[in-house]
């Protein structure tokens, strides 16, 4: 476990009654708790800086069950994100693509009905 990864291991090992090796079971986890633990970890894949926490916080993303990540990872997204924001709109659909492709379109529509014309720039860029 490298330093970053410590740092989110004690950030997420105090949310109550939360442990970090049980990302891979989130999802039967009390929903508050579990929306927590997707919001540090989409905090840290979209607004970080770092390669190594944008890398870390997608690679944790990705431990998550599909099916409940599915139903989650854009109201979530909506609630702690700046998706107005080029590079947090960049770095969640980034992560949507590799994590639930699924949802790809439905983040590309919010890119392009978005205001700001980075945000419509950004989302003609991820435009198959």
């Amino acid at each position: 476990m490298n330093v970053y990864e410590e740092h989110l291991c004690r950030k997420l090992n105090k949310l109550p009654g939360f442990r970090y090796d049980d990302i891979k079971e989130l999802d039967k986890y009390p929903e508050e708790t579990a929306a927590s633990v997707l919001k540090t970890l989409l905090l840290l894949a979209c607004q970080a800086q770092n390669e190594a926490n944008i890398i870390l916080g997608r690679n944790k993303i990705l431990e998550i069950n599909y099916s409940w990540l599915k139903l989650h990872i854009i109201e979530t997204a909506e609630r702690c994100l700046d998706l107005s924001d080029e590079w947090e709109y960049r770095r969640f659909l980034e992560l949507i693509i590799l994590a639930v492709p699924d949802l790809k379109e439905s983040v590309l529509a919010l890119g392009e009905n978005s205001e700001n014309s980075e945000i419509r720039q950004a989302a003609e860029d991820f435009r198959d």
